[in-house]
């Protein structure tokens, strides 16, 4: 034999006895026969045995060649027997072992299903074991991993239906995984892919599958209107968000005139996200960052608002809760919201305070109350302290704008005052208009009183007011009361004498004095406030009747007064008015001062006396005569004397030298109007 062969032949020898006296094995193993492996025990299992000593004169074992293929994981490793592959540095029957009849599951596709509760496994070298958990739809899987103490460090991943990676931890020891929660949600069931690797070792798998509670329904509420969960206001609920379930929807049924109210916040601190969807779904209030702190809303809705409206809620993982409440309106005590046209108006009456509401859909609450001719309505309109850009109007039965105030101020009163024409009453309206927020309306009527008769003056001889002479009166007149007419009678050459005066706050209002023909015989336009108008108006002898008192033309709703005074004319002490012609001439004499009043329809008065040679005729005009004129006439009626334009306060005479023609003598006096007095000096 060549030195060189001997030589390796004593090296290889070495060696063998080396890894003998070591206890080494081989790397691969050949499983033992069924029968072997009932009856074998480990070698350590009796400690008195001794421990199997190498042959040396056995053949060594050679090593596998580094390029050797490997058997697939999960492959070529499980005994025949059904009992578990012994775990590496583990003894047989201790706890690393996989439970007998583990089917080995290396692929997603021959995975095996979790059920609910604990199950156990264990990994060798270079293994690796699937596993498929089904949630069904609505519902909440928790997973926890753990290998045992004894274990190396391990793998876990977890994926989705279409293998993606969900959650992986690539260095886990004893203390096992934080327990991992899915939510799923209401539209379909999930099946879920755990893969564990690493080790080798033993691990266990906790499974645990719930239902999802949203407003205690026992399942996941919907996120599209046709999977929304109904329910019903004036309750507190609770539901929860995340992963596959991104949003829950909500379907709240919502009469007409509701107050809606939301509040939504966060259980668990996670940030959520809230929206509220009217009937078309089209967003009206959200918020994009609640937390534990409630977020709110109130909404209000006209009384044509009824429907399905929806609650969204998402954002975060976690729990949340939703409280909902819906109150009626109750304007003007209706318990609903007043309408926007006249047939659904909510009817109210005068002397009574009301309260309403406003805003979001509900932009115009429409009122009607009844009023009568002669009216006086005050309307007080009053938003509350924190309302806003509120408007108010009131119409007429024709529902023409008769007043308005438009973004009246938070606790700011706007009051309307009208008079009403004694033929004006029906029924009228007040409308509530944009802005949000409370407000009350107070509504009065007190009924004109003109000239005491507990009533409007009408506007028309029939309607008018009857007074009596020498009195004074007032009257209230403004808004659609643009006339008030007075009547009273006056005897033939009676003097009427009429004071007028608004009141010291009224814009300017006119007067006028008509006669029973209804023809003006005085007026005065736009009398100032305060500012006092008088007028004198003679009657003719032939022209008594009913006369009448004209107040109009007002500016605003204003009050005023008048005097009426009626007396008989006393020319020249005859206790009546002296005649227009000679044959009713009064009779005076002479050294007597005789006084009368001529103008308007008293257009001429005459006297007679018996003249005689040296007396003097003084004329005298009163303070308030304007253009009179005087003439003498002997008892033919042909002139004797004349004089023209006698001006208030001028004197004139005339001197009797000689006595032409016939007596008695006659005084005529006549002109515009005004007094005068008449003396006949004696002859000396």
């Amino acid at each position: 034999m060549p030195m060189r062969r001997v030589l390796w032949l004593s090296v290889t020898l070495i060696v063998v006895l080396a890894l003998a006296a070591c206890g080494a094995k081989p790397a691969i193993e050949t499983a033992p026969t069924a029968a072997a492996q009932a009856t074998a025990q480990p070698a350590a299992a009796n400690p008195t045995s001794a421990p199997a000593q190498a042959d040396p004169t056995a053949a060594p074992t050679e090593a596998p060649s580094s390029d050797a293929t490997e058997a697939p994981v999960g492959e070529g490793t499980e005994d025949p027997t059904g009992d578990a592959t012994a775990v590496p540095g583990l003894a047989a029957g201790e706890s690393g072992a996989k439970p007998t009849g583990d089917p080995e599951p290396n692929t997603r596709e021959t995975a095996a299903d979790l059920e609910a509760g604990e199950t156990t496994g264990s990994l060798i070298e270079d293994d690796e074991d699937w596993f498929t958990i089904d949630v069904p739809a609505s519902g909440i899987v928790t997973i926890g991993f753990t290998p045992d103490a004894g274990s190396e460090p391990m793998q876990f991943m977890l994926y989705d239906e279409d293998d993606y990676e969900i959650e992986s931890d690539y260095n886990i020891g004893p203390s096992g995984i934080e327990p991992i929660n899915l939510v799923v949600s209401h539209a379909a069931g999930v099946e879920y892919a755990v893969k564990v690797a690493g080790g080798p070792g033993a691990y266990s798998l906790d499974v645990t599958i719930d239902g999802q509670d949203d407003a205690g329904s026992g399942q996941d509420a919907g996120d599209t209107p046709s999977s929304a969960m109904a329910i019903a206001a004036g309750k507190t609920i609770t539901g929860l968000v995340g992963d596959l379930d991104e949003a829950d929807l909500f379907k709240l049924d919502i009469p007409a005139g509701t107050v809606l109210g939301l509040s939504v916040s966060s259980t668990d601190g996670s940030n959520k996200q809230a929206a509220l969807l009217d009937t078309d779904q089209d967003e009206l209030w959200s918020e994009y960052s609640i937390a534990t702190r409630a977020k709110a809303t109130t909404l209000i809705l006209g009384h044509e608002g009824a429907g399905d409206y929806y609650v969204s809620i998402g954002g975060d993982k976690g729990a949340y809760e939703l409280e909902v409440t819906a109150e009626p309106q109750d304007d003007a005590g209706s318990g609903k919201d007043a309408g926007d046209k006249p047939a659904s108006a909510i009817a109210i009456a005068l002397g009574k305070s009301y309260s309403g509401l406003i805003g979001d859909h509900d932009a115009y609450d429409l009122y009607t109350f009844e009023a009568k001719g002669g009216d006086i309505l005050n309307v007080t309109f009053t938003p509350a302290g924190d309302a806003e850009g509120l408007s108010v109007a009131v119409m007429d039965p024709d529902q023409y704008e008769m007043w308005a105030e438009y973004g009246v101020g938070p606790s700011s009163a706007k009051t309307f005052s009208h008079v009403l024409d004694a033929s004006a009453g029906g029924t009228y309206y007040v409308a509530v208009i944009d802005g949000e927020g409370a407000y009350t309306l107070d509504l009065s009527a007190a009924s004109q009183n003109d000239a005491g008769s507990g009533k409007d003056a009408g506007d028309k001889p029939a309607t008018a007011v009857a007074i009596e002479p020498n009195a004074s009166y007032s009257g209230q007149i403004g808004g659609s009361d643009a006339e008030d007419l007075f009547k009273f009678e006056v005897a033939e050459g009676e003097i009427i004498a009429l004071t007028f005066a608004p009141a010291d706050d009224a814009e300017p209002i006119s007067v006028s004095l008509w006669d029973p023909d209804l023809s003006e015989l005085w007026s005065e336009y736009g009398v100032g406030p305060g500012v006092e108008k008088t007028y004198t108006y003679v009657v003719g002898t032939d022209l008594g009747g009913t006369y009448y008192v004209w107040v109009g033309d007002p500016e605003d709703q204003d009050r005023y007064t008048f005097e009426i005074e009626v007396s008989g004319q006393d020319d020249a002490g005859s206790g009546g008015d002296a005649g227009d012609t000679p044959g009713t001439a009064v009779d005076v004499e002479p050294d007597v001062e005789y006084s009368g009043l001529v103008g308007n329809q008293d257009t001429d008065d005459y006297y007679r006396w018996e003249p005689e040679v040296g007396q003097v005729i003084v004329i005298t005009a009163g303070p308030d005569a304007e253009g009179l004129y005087a003439a003498i006439w002997d008892g033919d009626e042909s002139g004797v004397w004349e004089e023209y334009d006698i001006m208030a306060g001028d004197t004139v005479e005339y001197e009797i030298e000689a006595i032409d023609g016939e007596t008695p003598y006659y005084l005529q006096i006549w002109g515009k109007s005004g007094t005068y007095t008449v003396l006949i000096e004696p002859a000396p």
